[in-house]
Formats: C-alpha cells, structure tokens, sequence
C-alpha cells in the first residue's frame, strides 16, 4: 500500500495506519498500536491509562479485537459529547464486519497459533485505522486537526 499524497501536510489514513502497523509489529499490542498512533498526532492523553493486552486473556469468546477497542477510545475520545457517538461507533464495527466477518478476537485469530499474532493482526491493525480515519474525516468534514483546534500536524512520514 502506497503512502497518499496530501497538500494539506496533514497525514494520510494510510501514513497513520502504517505507524500503527509498525508500533504492533514492534512489540505494543493491537489496542495500544491504534492509540498510540492518535495520542501522537492529536495529544489525547490514552495511552497512559491503558492496561496491558494480557487483562483480555481469558475472557471469554465475546472479547472485541483490540484494535477494534483502541480506535472506539480515539473517537470516543475526540467526538465527545456528540449526539452521533454511538451511531459512528458502529459504523466503525459494521465497516471491520463488512471486510473480516467479525470483531471478535477469537474468530479473527482461530486459525493462528498462539504468539503468532504480531504476524497475522497487523492487518487488523491498519483496518482500525483505516476505518477511524473514514468516520472522523466523514464526521469532522475532512478537517480532523482543525476541527479539535490544533494548530499544525506533526510529521509521521517515513
């Protein structure tokens, strides 16, 4: 996947959706990945209160993949207080359905072996971050930065 040229010096879905990429391949798990990569560009402050992936173990066969969980923080977080939060939520969900047939991490990984997860999600990963760029450019009229009243985007390409 190429890198999207903008004009606006603003990074593209596909620029963000790779760092994350890149952050899960490195070692944070998928939910932090997705955080992380929103913590960065918009200064939300996330990632400090999130626990370790480990919390999920166990749960039970319902647990959302956690890249799904980490993009539902950012938009919770920079829609607050909109009427359409819930709505856009799942469209989020309805959007990673469409493409996997599932949100769930049992399903989306039941065919891997344990650990080999850092191999298989990433794609999981970009997905999320696809998805969310998608529903907050659509929501936020291709504004993101300017509509949560930052001056200038940081440069995330490599």
């Amino acid at each position: 996947m190429e890198s999207e040229d903008r004009t606006d010096g603003y990074p593209s879905a596909n620029d963000l959706a790779m760092r994350a990429v890149r952050l899960f391949k490195e070692g944070l798990d998928c939910e932090t990945a997705v955080v992380t990569v929103f913590d960065e560009l918009l200064g939300l402050g996330l990632v400090d209160g999130l626990e370790p992936r480990i919390r999920r173990i166990g749960l039970g066969f319902q647990v959302p993949c956690g890249a799904i969980l980490g993009a539902r923080r950012v938009l919770a977080r920079t829609l607050d207080g909109d009427p359409d939060l819930a709505r856009l939520g799942q469209d989020l969900d309805r959007a990673f359905v469409k493409k996997y047939k599932a949100t769930t991490c049992q399903y989306l990984t039941a065919h891997i072996k344990w650990g080999e997860h850092h191999v298989h999600c990433g794609k999981y990963v970009y997905a999320a971050v696809e998805n969310l760029c998608a529903v907050m450019e659509e929501r936020l009229d291709g504004k993101i930065l300017e509509a949560l009243g930052q001056a200038e985007a940081p440069q995330t390409r490599h």
